[in-house]
């Protein structure tokens, strides 16, 4: 299949471009139980999803993908942790268990809900008081399964520094506090459950530059660091060259060089920004 530029924030399959070697280095990461952290200057997601699918595809390891972006708080992780990992089975049934209070009175059959829906219920079966409770018994419905499992958690970052400053970008200590509780959950769950589940953490800001702030950098620490870097300038210029094919574009090897050297730091998601769908 020709390579088509990417119009949403990650792609995978047959849109997936290069980026082998950090796949692999993922991988084995993954196969040895090591919680990582991703650093990269975009697109980092389309890593993870790619490894994610692979994964599935083999049926090697069970694959939950959470998105943190719209989360306000501890309670709306712990729901979108719940909700994604409906696609584990042997996890679900136990996840259920644990919300039954919440699900209750549920039209239908749960498991025909939409997704938006069933978070929503979860997410009202917890309390300020709960939450790790409740996140808790996910984790270990999570390790209990016949497989391991890979826990992709994306924009943590953004979670954390929206727990940390507020809606008015302050900082306060009870702020600080409720930070370090809810990355200290995850930090305890990673370490009791690190046979049975690996953590992947990605965010399109850095998670150590947020905690720098407050000295909670600690939390942080069973994370080993992945940076994924830019492509180098034969990757750009080959990935250019296979979009141009694609869009009956004339870019020869100089224009297509040229445009690298204007780019200069060649991050994969700016390289295809170059190029527009014809009208």
């Amino acid at each position: 299949m020709a390579l088509r530029k990417a119009g949403s924030n990650w792609v995978d399959g047959d849109r997936f471009f290069d980026r082998e070697t950090e796949l692999e280095a993922l991988r084995e990461r993954v196969e040895d139980g090591t919680h990582t952290l991703l650093t990269a200057q975009r697109r980092m997601g389309s890593l993870v999803r790619e490894l994610l699918r692979r994964l599935a595809e083999e049926e090697t390891f069970e694959t939950v993908f959470v998105d943190l972006e719209a989360a306000g708080g501890p309670e709306d992780a712990v729901a979108e942790i719940a909700v994604q990992s409906r696609s584990v089975r042997g996890a679900w049934q136990a996840i259920k268990s644990s919300f039954a209070n919440s699900l209750r009175g549920a039209r239908g059959q749960v498991d025909e809900l939409a997704l938006s829906e069933l978070k929503i219920k979860l997410r009202a079966g917890m309390n300020p008081g709960d939450w790790r409770h409740k996140g808790d018994l996910i984790f270990q419905a999570l390790a209990n399964t016949k497989k391991s499992v890979v826990l992709a958690i994306d924009e943590l970052p953004i979670l954390a520094s929206r727990l940390l400053k507020g809606s008015d970008n302050k900082i306060t200590a009870e702020r600080t506090q409720a930070t370090e509780e809810f990355l200290s959950w995850l930090r305890k769950n990673g370490q009791a459950h690190r046979e049975q589940v690996c953590l992947i953490l990605s965010g399109s800001v850095g998670l150590h530059p947020i905690l720098h702030q407050v000295g909670l950098t600690a939390q942080a620490n069973i994370y080993s660091p992945f940076e994924l870097r830019p492509w180098n300038e034969p990757t750009a210029t080959e990935c250019l060259a296979e979009l141009a094919e694609t869009y009956e574009l004339d870019l020869s090897p100089e224009i297509r060089a040229d445009m690298c050297r204007r780019l200069r730091c060649l991050v994969p998601h700016h390289v295809q920004q170059f190029l527009r769908s014809p009208a």
